[in-house]
């Protein structure tokens, strides 16, 4: 098919080598910062423009602020305005083709060689944006350039680049802005980005959140990139007018980025500013694992350990005493011991910062459900660890502790069982009998019914002694303990089956006494519940395993449908009585199979 062509005009053809020459320039510019890989150049100039791009939203502001009067100016005074206008569009339609061909055709590594200058730049940078924040004048193009910059120390902190802690100590001067605009920006990415940044830089980058790995993933090439030849193709109307001009060209053969680290690494860094570790009781017990326990000795392990334990792989910076740890460094894991790094997580486990305690303490659960050998064989220090982490005050760190102890009374459920539950009936372990809050003995709680879910077949085994002492907990003076107490019962009783048949009398004198008799709101809503799960787990089993008491506990069920004055109680007693119905209806009027039986003798 033939497409008529216009006829080139001599403008058209000066564009054309006007464009195609600008873009050959700025590919032969990457081409050669891309060779300076030993030099601050590439890493002044990236910078230098972004300093130029900021400006640039400032002269915008200014613009807008200050109209110009176009009506009263002559021809000529118009013509000079317009041109400088256009001249200046220009020069940001440069300026943005520049930067983009920079940040697509560098690698971080190359342009991010230096962090004073980064946070120089980001410093001006971010008061620039709290001003914008404060007087309410935030453009869209401010916004763009707070996020790359917000990019920027993304990748400083979560990239390859050794930090220090001088590094880090520069660092703490964007704390302020940080925090201002993770509280007053309108864009909840930003906000997010900007809360997770100042964590990272207050923890020394012991504390990495995943919003910060994926700005790192964000900002750099997935692949390298072959420089395009330039090609204009203009449509006028019905003809079309294709230009394709033998131009110069360049084979630039661009650097392979290095791949950013995955969001599931945790970092657990070092540098000579963190608190030192304070020895509490366990330090005896940690020292014996082979830890060096001097105050000013830190241990000084290889660049990038990759450990079998945590959440992800822990990761350390080189250096001991004067070293400027604080950076990641991926690549091929050296051989250090598994043993040493776990006995790292036991230490970090006692850390003052909170975040790194928490990390260390999921680092080890970690550890215990992918069974590593040195776990196992510091069980006994792990569940102390975890127990005395009960008490922190943050949630982070006694999350983290309950849902380690439910993964080692899983592993390990002779032993941490019996442990679990002197803690729970008042602290034996304590420096008194009964000396545990009423705080702590509920998180134990929490632990012993996610340990009485995990159970499954093994319920009716382990479940006699857990039955006891929970009826045990229903006799506390505490109505938390008992509502608490009341919970794990249920959740307990709905997996034992045939094996609750000995204790259907004990449960049903104490759930029908508590119905009628509790003046706590909250414990007769627990024995309810425990009655409805009772009845949902036994489903077919009911009438075997409950025959004898089914009528005192429906008869219970009734007068407290009748005669109680809590809402949320009498809805929980209709609950119950509706599947205590739909079980009787599968005994009264079980389904009938359609089948025939074919025997065929011999």
């Amino acid at each position: 098919m033939l497409i008529p062509t216009e006829q080139i005009s001599d403008e058209d053809e000066a564009l054309y080598e006007k464009v195609s020459g600008e873009q050959w320039r700025m590919e032969c510019l990457v081409h050669l910062l891309a060779k300076m890989k030993d030099n601050d150049l590439p890493g002044d100039f990236f910078l230098e423009l972004l300093e130029d791009l900021t400006g640039w939203a400032a002269e915008q502001e200014v613009e807008e602020e200050q109209e110009v009067d176009t009506s009263a100016m002559t021809l000529l005074q118009l013509e000079e305005h317009l041109l400088r206008r256009t001249e200046g569009r220009g020069r940001r339609l440069a300026l943005l083709q520049v930067l983009a061909a920079v940040c697509e055709g560098l690698s971080h590594t190359l342009l991010l060689r230096k962090p004073t200058q980064v946070v120089g730049f980001m410093g001006s940078l971010l008061e620039r944006a709290c001003v914008a924040l404060a007087r309410g004048s935030e453009s869209p193009v401010e916004s763009q350039t707070l996020s790359m910059g917000m990019g920027l120390v993304a990748t400083m902190l979560a990239g390859d680049m050794q930090l220090g802690s001088k590094d880090y100590a520069s660092m703490s001067l964007l704390l302020p802005p940080l925090d201002y605009i993770s509280q007053k920006h309108p864009e909840l990415v930003i906000q997010e980005l900007a809360s997770d940044l100042r964590a990272a830089i207050a923890t020394h980058g012991s504390f990495c959140p995943d919003t910060v790995t994926q700005a790192v993933l964000a900002r750099v090439p997935q692949k390298t990139r072959n420089i395009p030849t330039p090609q204009v193709t203009r449509n006028k109307g019905p003809a079309t007018t294709q230009l394709a001009q033998d131009t110069p060209q360049i084979a630039c053969d661009m650097p392979t980025p290095q791949t950013a680290c995955n969001p599931a690494i945790t970092r657990i860094t070092r540098d000579t500013s963190t608190p030192q570790i304070t020895r509490s009781a366990l330090g005896t017990e940690l020292r014996a694992t082979g830890v060096s326990a001097g105050e000013n000795e830190m241990p000084s392990p290889p660049t990038a350990v990759r450990s079998p334990i945590g959440s992800g792989h822990v990761t350390r910076a080189a250096g001991g005493v004067g070293g400027t740890g604080g950076g990641v460094n991926e690549g091929p894991p050296p051989a250090a011991p598994a043993s040493r790094a776990f006995s790292e997580c036991l230490l970090e486990a006692c850390d003052p910062d909170v975040p790194t305690r928490a990390v260390a303490l999921r680092s080890l659960t970690r550890a215990l459900q992918e069974r590593s050998p040195e776990a196992l064989q510091a069980r006994d220090r792990v569940l102390t660890l975890f127990l005395e982490n009960l008490n922190h005050e943050d949630s982070f760190v006694y999350l983290s502790a309950i849902q380690g102890l439910a993964v080692l009374a899983d592993s390990s459920p002779e032993t941490v069982l019996q442990r679990l539950l002197e803690e729970f009936q008042g602290g034996a372990a304590g420096p008194s009998p009964g000396a545990r809050s009423v705080e702590t003995r509920l998180k134990v709680g929490e632990v012993l019914m996610r340990a009485s879910r995990a159970l499954g077949d093994l319920a009716p085994h382990h479940g006699r002694p857990l039955i006891g002492v929970f009826l045990r907990g229903v006799r506390d003076a505490d109505p938390t303990i008992r509502a608490s107490s009341l919970s794990n019962l249920g959740e307990l009783c709905q997996r034992l089956h045939f094996s609750l048949g000995p204790l259907t009398q004990e449960l049903n004198s104490c759930l029908t006494a508590l119905i009628k008799t509790e003046r706590e709101v909250e414990v007769r809503r627990a024995a309810v519940h425990v009655i409805a799960l009772l009845l949902r787990g036994l489903s077919d089993k009911t009438t075997q395993v409950l025959g004898d008491v089914l009528l005192d506990l429906y008869r219970a069920l009734k007068w407290l449908v009748r005669a109680d004055s809590d809402d949320v109680t009498v809805l929980h007693a209709q609950l119950a009585l509706e599947e205590l119905d739909d079980v009787m209806k599968k005994f009264l009027f079980p389904v009938q199979k359609l089948e025939k039986k074919i025997v065929v003798l011999p």
